[in-house]
């Protein structure tokens, strides 16, 4: 029992430590966490406009080997789709024919850009 009160010890003292070292992050970076998302400060979203290039000026600089392989990176979306709607038409039919209770997609998978904080 002693040997699991150490290891406790030990692991508020790491998390105090972690704890430090991202507030450390926060001001570097000039963000906060706010209710589990991020929110960056006035200057930090100054410097993001300013470090912004538009779409035009992008596709300029872009290698042209990089513009070549987009359409095949983005072609992984079907098979994710696909694969999406297999697992939902799995879940409907089978979890409910063996009695198991249903998950819901939203506990597991997290699409957050609408999320942005302006």
């Amino acid at each position: 029992m002693h040997k699991a009160r150490e290891l406790i010890a030990e692991i508020k003292q790491l998390e105090a430590e972690l704890l430090q070292e991202l507030q450390k992050q926060e001001d570097k970076f000039l963000y906060k966490t706010e209710n589990h998302k991020v929110v960056f400060d006035e200057a930090a979203l100054k410097k993001h406009k300013q470090q912004a290039s538009n779409l035009f000026a992008y596709l300029a600089e872009v290698p042209i080997l990089n513009f070549i392989t987009f359409p095949v990176i983005w072609f992984g979306i079907f098979p994710a789709l696909f694969m999406d709607l297999v697992v939902s038409i799995y879940q409907s039919i089978c979890f409910r024919v063996y009695g198991i209770p249903r998950v819901k997609r939203s506990d597991y998978i997290v699409i957050d850009r609408h999320n942005y904080v302006t």
